[in-house]
């Protein structure tokens, strides 16, 4: 869902109800298992004027909590801890092909991105190998039986730290190209106050 908040509280609550509303339930491996991924963005816009000219720079914060991959067989879930266990596991995989589409790319192997083959890689197109900053922090669990779960994670996590992102200035595309039509108009100024009418 989409909030309007004017201001810095106004989204510390949107993200205080977003993480009430996740649900989470005992599994075999964990007694508070998330049952989805959680994704909260944040979109901030700035106009700023010149003269007559205005000019809006839109920035993206996407804070995303993925659930971990769940072994049914060892996760025990059944009914719809199953079916979640699968959706969350799809998704992964999804971002899975995605990385190994970037890493090919990166390679200079001219490879189609499948981004649209789930709604969370949908969502940070820009975060993986697109126009944005990104950080990673994973969790991982100090005791030898979660010994082949974190060496995973940290491969996985290894793995999107290779990727290559090229942060920009986002400005909306009318007032881009306004930009764009008045530094011509100053240069062809220019041009005509050095040469005269005669040009």
């Amino acid at each position: 869902s989409e909030t309007a908040c004017p201001a810095a509280e106004a989204a510390k609550t949107c993200l205080r109800v977003g993480a009430e509303r996740r649900i989470a339930a005992a599994t075999k491996m964990n007694d508070r298992s998330s049952r989805s991924h959680a994704v909260f963005t944040l979109e901030l816009a700035r106009t700023t004027s010149v003269g007559t000219a205005t000019a809006t720079a839109i920035s993206r914060l996407h804070l995303v909590d993925l659930a971990g991959s769940e072994r049914l067989k060892e996760s025990r879930a059944a009914g719809v801890g199953a079916r979640e266990a699968g959706a969350i596991n799809g998704s992964l995989a999804a971002l899975g092909n995605v990385v190994a589409a970037l890493e090919a790319r990166a390679r200079g192997d001219a490879v189609h991105v499948p981004y649209r083959d789930a709604k969370l890689t949908r969502l940070l197109q820009d975060a993986l190998g697109g126009n944005a900053y990104a950080a990673i922090v994973c969790c991982v669990a100090a005791g030898s039986a979660d010994a082949a779960h974190s060496t995973a994670t940290l491969r996985f996590a290894s793995r999107l730290k290779s990727l290559k992102n090229a942060p920009r200035k986002n400005l909306d595309p009318k007032d881009a190209e306004i930009a764009r039509l008045r530094r011509e108009n100053a240069k062809l100024k220019a041009v005509l106050l050095k040469h005269g009418p005669g040009l």
